[in-house]
Formats: structure tokens, C-alpha cells, sequence
């Protein structure tokens, strides 16, 4: 009997093999274009970058042609296709894969795992295994090497050796036929498989699997039937696709193409449709997710003016996401220009995301504005900088990203309500005036190096400021109804403005990778407040107040010097912390409405400071002894807590309580 080998179209891959432990978190090793982490608590969706952390519940999704590669403490590898929504679950060892194709390689002896699809779900035991959710709500398992089993809630199993495929059919009562397909072309082809800087570890055993199958075609044991498996599959059938006529689709696509990226266009119409030389949409069924060309659907040409008030993207919401894209400068002319997807009624629009791309150049007319409606993100992109003067944007159905590839430079203008979400990103980013306003998240980052606001208005639930390198905040004022983050890998300077979180349990955190600065009377609010830098900080003139809970804290020298800390009034447990891992200097700074104050360094210096009666102070440095000569001018002396002058308990000098409201001790002692 002579087997079958049968090429096979997949989007992406997935092998799985799950360790024996939980499976709930893993850190990006490799992040290739458009991959997005969506928190599942604020539905916040945030780029991935290499380094982050993926926690369950939060979703991965990845847009077309990109993909993510994720390392899991016990060295299980995985990898998400293009076009892919996934996520772990909250507990064991179960993944569930919304849409799109993953690859997951588990180090042998590390067990196995569940995968959920919208239909079905099965136990999946092997060591590299690729899935690919199929239209129908089931999926389709493929095993790259060795063997594996797929077991069914019912107990119903199918063994798999490497290069055989399966069909886990909705409702995971049966299975779909089960057959050999050319494991050689497939990984040849596969973007999970050859898509990434690092080899899978199981690759010498996947290529061993395929030399196997060429041993037999080449013994005339097994044939190659040069047909293509697609993504449906009943109890006995599956899908065939002639292999010609797909390479002949994508000829004809790669050809259109070419001219098209050379070829300048003014779009003067609401309909992209008139313009069908640079129109690309998919040649081939949907459940057939197809990689390259035929994963694209958009709008391309070289130079592409937009000279019309409207584009409707409604034809289009099968696509789901829809890039209109310009090889060199796209420039708009006209004032305004509002995007419409619409559904029919009672349904939900499929059109999750349009971008507006100049490779080289995006040009805008100052006071232009941008208004989207049934789409899901609007993202105005430039591969170089992205400049605009008093521009406004509004998405009331879904999120705005403006991208500066190599600089993000905003003058004036805005994002206004009822915008749900925003993301300002570019290698550099420059705000000066303008205000920015989302019902949930607000984020501001610089990924290339740094971000520099000057007064600019900031608002929504959540509230990021992050840069790559160093933040400058000046006369920002930053308000967020849960949460607010001021980051940076090296420095961050607040000059002025304020920065306030109205929830009850509102957190606000500003850290810094190296020095952190804080001055002008900078204003802060929340019922938490966190401040924290790797090296040195100075707070000169802080107001905080209305907090529960204060942490200032520097790995080196912590500088405070005025300023005032007013703990929320009323509240018994209000707790303030100012800790230096070198020397603490306070000086002059008001603190009231405190119950708890602690202040730590290897070395402390007090100067015009007045604890608050009924207050318990604790203080400690490295020897925990108060400094000879208190309260008199005295030079500080090193590893001691130091009362250089006029600091006092309740208004009287502060060594007369120690012991009885100030305590003093060595660092670590309590």
C-alpha cells in the first residue's frame, strides 16, 4: 500500500506539549509588528515588546503578517501566528485560541495540556504540535515530531505521529479524518516554523521526520498528491484545494501589487471600490487562512492624496482589518475626513482595525480632524516622523494610535470623549499643548528614546506615560480614574502641573531606571502614591496629598527639600515612607494628616521638620543611634539619624520623644 502525503494551508502553527506544572504566564522573546497585549480587567490594549510579561487572563492578539514567540519559565516554547486571538487559562494547563494558529514545543516529560477552541476542546499530549482554530468553532492539530495523542471529553482518542493531522470536530464529540500531509513543504512554508531568530530546540527531530517521508516518496512507499488540505472538515470529508489555481491567485496578486506600489493615486470619492487597480482584497475563502500577499487586504499605491471628506470602509468588514497604505507620502487635503464602517442592523461590525500608512511621509493640514465610527482602532502611522498641528481625532466605537515610527511631534489638538482608548507612540515623543481624552485607557510612550510633554492634558481610566529612556513632564496635568504610571528606563523630570487619581483605591506610580526629578510645585493625588528611582531622587516642593499610602524611595541619595505630604483626612491607618538605600536628606517639607511616618537610610539628615503629635515616627539607619548634639547645627554624622536643626515633635524638639512617638533604629531591625 503506497501512503498519501498532501500538502497543507495553514496560517500558522502551533506545538504543543505542555509541562506538567501551570501553564499561566510566559516573557516575550521575540515580537515581530503588529502584537498587541489586551488586559482582559480594563480591556486596555498595549503593544508587546520583547522583555514583557504575559499573564492569564490577558489576551494576546496579533494583526496580519505578525507574530510572537513566548518563553515560559520551564523553557516551553510558544509561538502565535498572524491574524491569532490567544490565551492561557487562569489555571492548569489550558490554552484558548479565539482564532489564528499557534506553535508550541514543550521540553520532553513535561506533560500535556487542553485546547479550547469557541466549539471544542480536547487534551493534547506531545511535544511539538501545531493547532489552527478552524471557522466551524473546532481545530485542526498537526504533529511536527514524535507522537502524541488527542483525547476527547467523551474519551474518544486519536494517536499522531509527526506529519499526520487531524481535525477536532465543534462540539468535541468526534473527530474529522485523520492523514499524512508533506511535513517538508509545511515547515519549508510555515512562518511559525522559519519565521524567527532562534531555531525550535525540536528541530533536528522535525527534520529527521521529514527525511523519514522523503525516504519513502523517494522508495515509491508514499506519494505526494500535490493537494492542498484546507480548514473544513466533517466526520468523513475534508476540504481540497487545487494547488494550481492558489499559486496562480497569487501570481497575479504579486504582480498587481508591484504596480500598484509604484503608481500614485488621489482617492476623490467616499468609495475605494472606484479605484480598483490599488483595491487588494482576499482571492480566496476565509476559512483558508493563507500567509503572504493573500493575508493582505487593503488600499496600496505609491503616493496616495486623500481629497475626499469621507471613506467608507463598510464593504469591507469581512476583512476585519484594512490598512490603506502609502509606498512614499500619503497627504490629506481636505479639513476634515470622517471613517465609517456600518453594519446591518443588529449586527456588530467585523472591521477591528483601519490604518492610514506613509512609508515616508504623512502630510496634514493643521486643524484638520479625524472622526471614526464602527471601528474597532483608527491608527494614522508614518514610517518616519509623524508631525500635526492642532489636529483632533475622535473614535467613538473603539481605540486611536497615532505613530511616528522615528518621531511622534503633536502641537495643540487632541483625541476628545467619547474616545474609549488612545496610544501617542513613536521612537521619539513630543507633546506640546493639547488635550487628550479617553473613557479607558490613555497611553503615552516613546519606544526609541525619549518623551517630553509640555502642557499637555492627559486623561482617562488608566493613564501611562512610558519612554525607552527618559521622560520630561512639564506643566502636564495627568488625571485617571484607576491608575497612573510615569516610567522610564533612565531619567524622569516632572516640572509643575499636577497628576491625580480619583478612585478609591487609585494608584499613581512614577519610576525611574536611573534618577528621578520632581519639582515646582508638582501636584499629586490618589489614594496611593508610589515614587520610586534606581539611583538618586529630589522632590523640591512636592504637593501630595489626599493618599492612604506614601512610598518616596531612591536606591541611592533621596533628596526632599519643602513641600507638602497631607494624608487623607480622617483616615487613622494614613502611612508615609521616605526611604534612601545611601543618605536621606529632608528639609523643610510640612507633613500632616500622617499616622504612620517611616524614614530610612544608611545615613539621615532632619532639618525644619515638625512630626505631626500623635503620630508614630519610625526612623532607621545603619547604626540606629540619633547623632550627638541634636537640634543645634551640628555636621551630620555618618550611619546615624541626624537632627541637624529645628526638628521637632508636635512643635518641641524632637529628641525629647524618642522612645515615646519616634523610634529609632538599625535598618532591617524592625
Amino acid at each position: 500500500m503506497t501512503t498519501k502525503f498532501f500538502p497543507l494551508i495553514l496560517g500558522l502553527a502551533f506545538p504543543f506539549a505542555l509541562p506538567a506544572a501551570s501553564l499561566t504566564e510566559a516573557t516575550f522573546s521575540q515580537v515581530i509588528k503588529d502584537v498587541s497585549i489586551v488586559s482582559m480587567e480594563t480591556r486596555a490594549s498595549a503593544k508587546a515588546r520583547l522583555g514583557d510579561a504575559f499573564k492569564t487572563p490577558d489576551v494576546i492578539r496579533t494583526g496580519p503578517d505578525s507574530l510572537a514567540e513566548l518563553m515560559a519559565s520551564d523553557k516551553t516554547v510558544t509561538r502565535v501566528g498572524a491574524n491569532t486571538v490567544f490565551s492561557f487559562e487562569k489555571s492548569g494547563r489550558a490554552i484558548n485560541l479565539e482564532q489564528g494558529s499557534v506553535l508550541f514545543h514543550s521540553p520532553k516529560g513535561k506533560g500535556g495540556g487542553t485546547i479550547r477552541t469557541k466549539g471544542a476542546s480536547a487534551a493534547v499530549l506531545g511535544t511539538t504540535l501545531m493547532v489552527t482554530a478552524t471557522v466551524d468553532g473546532g481545530f485542526k492539530a498537526i504533529m511536527l515530531e514524535g507522537r502524541g495523542q488527542i483525547t476527547l471529553p467523551n474519551g474518544n482518542f486519536r494517536i499522531l505521529t509527526a506529519g499526520q493531522v487531524t481535525f477536532v470536530l465543534p462540539g468535541a464529540r468526534s473527530f474529522g479524518p485523520q492523514l499524512n500531509i508533506n511535513l517538508g513543504k509545511l515547515v519549508e512554508n510555515s512562518r511559525l516554523v522559519q519565521g524567527f531568530e532562534q531555531e525550535l530546540p525540536s528541530k533536528p527531530s522535525i527534520l529527521e521526520a521529514i527525511e523519514r517521508q522523503l525516504h519513502l516518496i523517494r522508495t515509491g512507499e508514499a506519494e505526494d498528491t500535490h493537494q492542498l488540505v484546507g480548514n473544513q472538515a466533517t466526520k468523513d470529508t475534508l476540504e481540497i484545494v487545487d494547488s494550481s489555481v492558489l499559486e496562480q491567485i497569487v501570481e497575479n496578486r504579486v504582480d498587481r501589487l508591484a504596480v500598484a506600489k509604484t503608481t500614485d493615486v488621489t482617492i476623490t470619492t467616499s468609495n475605494l471600490r472606484d479605484y480598483p487597480a490599488h483595491l487588494f482584497l482576499s482571492l480566496v475563502p476565509a476559512d483558508i487562512p493563507v500567509r503572504g500577499v493573500l493575508s493582505f487586504s487593503g488600499f496600496v499605491g505609491n503616493n496616495i492624496t486623500i481629497d475626499t471628506l469621507a471613506l467608507n470602509f463598510s464593504p469591507f468588514l469581512e476583512q476585519t482589518d484594512f490598512v490603506l497604505g502609502a509606498q512614499g507620502t500619503l497627504t490629506f487635503q481636505r479639513a476634515a475626513l470622517a471613517l465609517l464602517a456600518v453594519a446591518d442592523p443588529g449586527q456588530t461590525p467585523l472591521l477591528r482595525e483601519v490604518t492610514l500608512l506613509g512609508k515616508t511621509d504623512v502630510v496634514v493640514p493643521a486643524g484638520m480632524s479625524f472622526g471614526a465610527s464602527g471601528i474597532g482602532e483608527f491608527t494614522l502611522e508614518s514610517g518616519a516622523v509623524l508631525s500635526l498641528q492642532n489636529v483632533s481625532f475622535v473614535n467613538g466605537d473603539g481605540k486611536v494610535d497615532l505613530d511616528g515610527h522615528q518621531a511622534l511631534d503633536l502641537t495643540g489638538g487632541g483625541i476628545n470623549a467619547p474616545t474609549p482608548a488612545f496610544l501617542l507612540e513613536g521612537g521619539t515623543v513630543s507633546l506640546n499643548g493639547g488635550t487628550y481624552s479617553a473613557t479607558g485607557s490613555a497611553i503615552v510612550s516613546a519606544y526609541g528614546t525619549t518623551l517630553n510633554a509640555i502642557g499637555t492634558t492627559v486623561s482617562g481610566d488608566t493613564v501611562r506615560f512610558e519612554a525607552n529612556t527618559s521622560a520630561d513632564l512639564h506643566a502636564v496635568t495627568a488625571s485617571a480614574g484607576s491608575s497612573l504610571t510615569v516610567t522610564a528606563s533612565q531619567d524622569v523630570n516632572v516640572t509643575g502641573g499636577s497628576a491625580s487619581v480619583s478612585g478609591a483605591s487609585g494608584t499613581l506610580q512614577v519610576r525611574a531606571g536611573r534618577d528621578l526629578s520632581v519639582g515646582s510645585s508638582a501636584q499629586f493625588q490618589a489614594n496611593t502614591i508610589q515614587m520610586a528611582a534606581v539611583n538618586n531622587a529630589v522632590l523640591n516642593n512636592v504637593q501630595a496629598r489626599a493618599f492612604n499610602t506614601l512610598n518616596v524611595s531612591a536606591d541611592g541619595n533621596l533628596t526632599v527639600a519643602g513641600g507638602t505630604f497631607t494624608g487623607a483626612s480622617g483616615a487613622p491607618t494614613v502611612a508615609a515612607s521616605f526611604s534612601a538605600g545611601d543618605t536621606l536628606t529632608v528639609n523643610g517639607p510640612t507633613i500632616a494628616s500622617v499616622a504612620s511616618i517611616s524614614m530610612s537610610a544608611r545615613t539621615m539628615n532632619l532639618s525644619n521638620v515638625n512630626f505631626p503629635g500623635g503620630s508614630t515616627v519610625n526612623l532607621t539607619s545603619q547604626f540606629g543611634l540619633l547623632a550627638a548634639n541634636p537640634n543645634t547645627g551640628a555636621a551630620s554624622v555618618p550611619g546615624h539619624v541626624n537632627f541637624i536643626i529645628n526638628v521637632n515633635y508636635n512643635g518641641n524638639p524632637a529628641q525629647l520623644y524618642v522612645g515615646n512617638g519616634i523610634n529609632i533604629s538599625t535598618v532591617g531591625a524592625r
